[in-house]
């Protein structure tokens, strides 16, 4: 499987050029998986795609949209609640995310790195908030050691 994602390319007039039309691309070459997260470009990264699928008209039950929960903002140091994995933080990320992206769910919301101050009870329990409530229909993991997904 191939996937479009749009880490580099998210803050200018011309990073949107470049996501719209390499989603077209994409799109019309048979991809159909595109993948971001709240970090990348601290939030820029989520509005350019979801512009461009809006723009671009695609059929959403014809694509596979992700996206990564964890640091949202840059101010993590003075506003911890806007960060992490907590229950507070992957409901309201999500809810940004989807705001950004346009969308009313992800089909996958990964929890983009390991959180070890937040208890994994509570992080799992969140995420399966998320699906059960409509926000995705999965979540995952992403760059997480096996230890802590066992």
């Amino acid at each position: 499987m191939l996937g479009y994602g749009n880490w580099i390319n998210s803050n200018t007039q011309a990073d949107y050029e470049l996501t719209r039309d390499s989603i077209k691309k994409c799109f019309e070459a048979g991809v159909n998986f595109f993948d971001t997260a709240e970090i990348y470009g601290y939030g820029n990264a989520e509005e350019l795609m979801g512009r461009s699928f809006k723009e671009l008209d695609l059929p959403r039950e014809e694509i596979v949209v992700t996206t990564k929960l964890w640091k949202g903002t840059p101010d993590l140091n003075t506003n911890p609640t806007r960060g992490f994995l907590s229950k507070k933080h992957i409901i309201e990320g999500l809810r940004n995310s989807l705001t950004r992206l346009q969308l009313e769910y992800v089909d996958v919301v990964y929890c983009h790195r390991p959180d070890y101050e937040t208890p994994l009870a509570e992080t799992c329990k969140a995420m399966n908030w998320v699906i059960e409530n409509g926000l995705a229909f999965y979540w995952g993991t992403s760059e997480w050691p096996a230890d802590r997904i066992v």
